[in-house]
């Protein structure tokens, strides 16, 4: 799996796993939207924090 921080507007950046739990387990969700990929049965999920 990849790990990926978008600020808006700004930058896509690689995080890693460890970074990512960290912030899944602590931060406040507010929401979750998968993103489906159409040439795959793979999806993303974006969450907003």
């Amino acid at each position: 799996m990849q790990y990926h921080k978008i600020k808006p507007g700004q930058s896509k950046e690689r995080i890693s796993r460890t970074e990512f739990i960290d912030v899944f387990n602590n931060a406040n969700i507010l929401a979750v939207r998968p993103i489906p990929v159409k040439t795959s049965p793979v999806f993303q999920l974006e969450f907003y924090i």
